[in-house]
């Protein structure tokens, strides 16, 4: 009778553990299927190796190649102040660089953001499921629930207070849930 049992429970874990993998890989799918990550080529023309320094006042454009009484004008026309003959190259700030960038992490802030609000809730749904059932279906719903929240907080470390705030709540209810739950056993 014992070997019977621990076969089930072993049986319970690995189905668990199969059944977890698969929702959480569903709904990650799901998530970019329906939630589009923004395309960084639709923000900023430049590919995105241009890194933005620590001091904008030298911002390497390249306008050496045009004629030397082109080269004011071409700097100017790419956003920057002007053409440096000493370094050869375009100084100052590139506002339009600067810019596009900035608007390409803010769309990248709100798709993490909506991200991480379809992840807390599906994860959070899971986790109650986990509370309210047995067998494996208890161990899925606690295990795909916790990987689910996780991966949301992952996604939107950028928003803390966001994340604290949604998690003391997440911890509040659960925990009081939780000992419902256990005390009715």
């Amino acid at each position: 009778m014992a070997k019977n049992s621990s076969n089930k429970i072993i049986l319970t874990v690995i189905v668990s553990i199969i059944l977890t993998i698969l929702i959480i890989s569903l709904i990650n799918i799901g998530l970019s299927i329906f939630l589009v990550q923004p395309d960084y080529s639709k923000y900023c023309e430049k590919p995105r190796q241009i890194p933005i320094p620590e001091d904008l006042d030298l911002v390497g454009g390249t306008c050496a190649t045009v004629s030397p009484d082109s080269r004011q004008e071409c700097c100017i026309n790419k956003g920057y102040e002007n053409y440096n003959e000493k370094t050869g190259v375009c100084t100052g700030t590139n506002n339009d660089f600067i810019k596009c960038q900035e608007n390409y992490e803010k769309a990248r802030d709100n798709f993490n953001q909506i991200r991480f609000y379809f992840l807390a809730l599906i994860g959070f749904i899971l986790l109650i499921i986990g509370l309210y059932t047995k067998g494996f279906y208890q161990f899925t719903g606690l295990a795909s629930g916790t990987i689910l929240l996780a991966q949301g907080i992952a996604t939107n470390l950028q928003s803390k207070i966001l994340v604290f705030v949604s998690l003391l709540v997440i911890i509040i209810i659960f925990g009081f849930l939780a000992r419902k739950i256990i005390n009715k056993i």
